[in-house]
């Protein structure tokens, strides 16, 4: 009697962890077809500036960053210019003013 009862509470609870997961990651995706990964920007925005939707749709945009990090981490320090030196300090303090958060170049 006592397998039969834990077993569908258990059964339950997994059924439940997983409609969770899956629901995360359905606002995931959504809230990525919606709006620049980098900037937070919403992607109704960049209908004024035709293209850069599609530079950044989906978090394309954000590959760029990645990059460039991975360049500062390669790079010895000793040959950093001043725009990678300043990044790459506020990167290691997790300090992320240089993004562009809310930010887009060609309203500027």
């Amino acid at each position: 009697f006592w397998v039969f009862l834990l077993q569908g509470i258990i059964q339950g609870q997994i059924i439940d962890a997983f409609a969770e997961k899956r629901n995360q990651d359905q606002y995931l995706r959504e809230d990525l077809e919606k709006k620049c990964f980098v900037s937070s920007i919403d992607r109704f925005v960049f209908n004024a500036y035709p293209g850069e939707w599609e530079k950044r749709r989906g978090g394309r945009y954000a590959w760029q960053y990645l990059l460039y990090f991975t360049h500062l981490a390669d790079k010895d320090e000793e040959e950093y210019n001043g725009l990678e030196n300043e990044v790459s300090q506020a990167f290691e303090q997790g300090d992320v003013e240089f993004l562009p958060i809310e930010q887009l170049a060609a309203r500027q």
